[in-house]
């Protein structure tokens, strides 16, 4: 019920892109950067949320040497109710990841009715199947195209919230312990 204020106390108002996940480099912070800084993008907001990570990844560092550090907001962690506030009030969420494990952040977003622009890593593929749009792992131009494309067309956002609410509802926690139940139950016979 206090998302907007949530989000206000966290990130201020106003329009923005969201990241989660720990900065790290596989994570392709620097190509979501780099395609901030470009002419087509510049002056979007991004908020970072998640905790730093391996490999010196430092997005506030990183966000002055591009000269964007005015529109990058990073929360660092933040609890699973401030989570769903971002969530929820973000234009669109952005994993510009190099090598992913599954991509939860991607299932979030799509449960929470947000929709998603992802890198072509096999993992996020498999995930957002054809509920996101994707761009080619480390291509800044081609990341700030899929970005502008989603926010300038209304049609496509909506065709994008709504086979992303659909291709959530395919991951439910029941089913996967259910599944695991009988895998194991198999492994022991």
């Amino acid at each position: 019920d206090d998302a907007a204020e949530r989000r206000t106390r966290l990130v201020g108002t106003g329009d923005y892109l969201l990241f989660v996940g720990t900065a790290e480099p596989r994570k392709g912070l620097d190509t979501l950067l780099d395609a901030l800084a470009e002419p087509a993008l510049r002056g979007r907001s991004l908020v970072v949320v998640g905790p730093r990570g391996w490999g010196g990844v430092d997005v506030r560092v990183d966000a002055v040497a591009r000269g964007i550090e005015d529109h990058v907001t990073v929360t660092g962690r933040v609890d699973d109710t401030d989570l769903a506030a971002l969530y929820a009030g973000a234009s669109l969420v952005v994993m510009p990841s190099r090598a992913e494990g599954f991509g939860l952040p991607v299932l979030e977003a799509m449960t929470l009715g947000v929709p998603v622009v992802t890198s072509d890593d096999p993992a996020m593929r498999e995930v957002g199947a054809q509920a996101t749009q994707t761009f080619p792992v480390g291509d800044p131009s081609a990341l700030g195209s899929a970005i502008n494309r989603v926010l300038g067309d209304a049609g496509l956002r909506a065709q994008m919230i709504a086979a992303g609410t659909a291709r959530a509802q395919d991951f439910d926690w029941l089913d996967c312990a259910r599944t695991l139940w009988g895998l194991y139950a198999r492994l022991v016979q």
